[in-house]
């Protein structure tokens, strides 16, 4: 089958015409480089944009020169002000803006008034060689044809000018802008969610015989003026037949947030652990925290307080005292490939009776799709004063898959 040479023409003038290459966002440092990919986020000192040549890039607002958009996006003012602009940069000094062309008066009514009465009858009323129809022609008749004329050639009305849309609104410079694609927390409209489960297991059949189990969860609500963490933990493992592990840990915080960087905290825990003589241990406190960072890639909080633990024991008699306790909460995605590393620590200072305690979850999430990760995870807690007979650190060196939503 041969196309026709007219009909190939036509089909790639008809391509040409409806093709619209990809457009993109731009951003413009200060040294006068210019990078192209899709604004992420912006906040108050970084902004993060997703190119095809170097994936994420972070970069200091102090750098920036101008930042534009292929279309509006939402973003967040200074005053507070939360909108939708297409951001652009702003023309160069001096630049004058050129006058709207006038548009032409429309001719019609002038050429439809004749100064001659005359040319407005048609020859047929005119005709004095056809006697029928000088005899068909009445003043009235005549009268009604002259009407008929003018109304036919008389302009209509023009039809009024549809409103005018209201002018976008200017943008302002980018120091004005706070946030670019806010996040609820940011913005303060609604709330995000995030967290992670995860699950290991192991068993052994051979010379020795054992199984291990641990499986944990973690979810966070985030709005503006608080957070909502749940978490909670498990361990069982038997050796040979006996149990050689066999703990669990949930707690619950509430954060309330006086600025972006303050808040206050509420906190609840249970715990038991057989190995270390704990049948129950609630803890209850709160206090003051800081968050050093919180964005798309880097979070980091410490916190510090007092609380209130009453424990229940299974070979001592149950005791309740007051105590001193901090915390901190780490999570960092490294550029250099698309993994997590996260890290926290919960410690406690009972006073000389009960010495400090100290419980750190470090480790590293690598995602291998649609929200799955591989997790490789090391476990400490730490007494300085355990229970008779007991080893003061347990130390776990976990393997596993996990599930991460945000």
């Amino acid at each position: 089958m041969h196309f026709r040479p007219r009909l190939l023409a036509g089909l790639v003038a008809v391509a040409l015409a409806n093709w619209n290459p990809a457009q993109a966002d731009q951003v413009t440092m200060i040294n006068g480089d210019r990078l192209t990919g899709t604004v992420l986020h912006k906040d108050r000192d970084l902004l993060i944009l997703r190119t095809a040549y170097a994936g994420e890039v972070r970069l200091r607002c102090t750098d920036i020169a101008t930042v534009a958009t292929d279309e509006a996006v939402e973003v967040m003012l200074d005053d507070g002000t939360l909108t939708r602009l297409h951001l652009q940069p702003p023309p160069p000094p001096g630049t004058a803006i050129p006058p709207q062309p006038a548009e032409p008066v429309a001719s019609a009514a002038v050429d439809a008034v004749s100064p001659n009465v005359d040319e407005l009858v048609p020859p047929a009323a005119t005709d004095a060689a056809s006697p029928a129809a000088n005899e068909a022609v009445s003043p009235n008749s005549d009268a009604d044809a002259l009407a008929a004329i003018i109304a036919a050639t008389t302009p209509e009305p023009p039809e009024p000018p549809a409103p005018a849309e209201p002018p976008e609104p200017p943008v302002p410079p980018l120091s004005a802008i706070l946030f670019i694609k806010p996040t609820p927390e940011e913005s303060g409209v609604g709330h995000r969610s995030l967290g992670h489960a995860g699950l290991a297991l192991s068993s052994t059949r051979g010379n020795s015989s054992n199984d291990s189990f641990h499986g944990d969860a973690e979810w966070i609500r985030r709005a503006r003026a608080f957070r909502t963490t749940l978490s909670g933990e498990g361990n069982y493992g038997r050796d040979s037949g006996d149990a050689s592990a066999s703990n669990w840990r949930a707690s619950s915080r509430y954060d309330r947030f006086f600025n972006p960087k303050e808040f206050l905290y509420a906190k609840a825990a249970l715990e038991n652990d057989r190995f270390r003589d704990l049948r129950l241990r609630g803890t209850v406190g709160g206090g003051y925290g800081y968050q050093l960072y919180e964005d798309d890639t880097t979070t980091l909080s410490v916190r510090g307080g007092l609380k209130y633990i009453d424990v229940s024991h299974y070979e001592l008699a149950r005791e309740g005292y007051g105590a001193m306790g901090w915390g901190i909460d780490f999570r960092r995605s490294l550029q250099m490939f698309p993994a997590t590393l996260f890290h926290t620590q919960e410690g406690t200072w009972g006073g000389e009776g009960h010495g400090t305690e100290l419980q750190t979850r470090t480790g590293l999430r690598l995602p291998v799709g649609n929200g799955l990760n591989f997790t490789s995870q090391v476990n400490v807690d730490w007494e300085s004063q355990p229970a008779s007979g007991r080893n003061a650190t347990d130390t776990t060196v976990q393997f596993g898959l996990g599930y991460t939503f945000h």
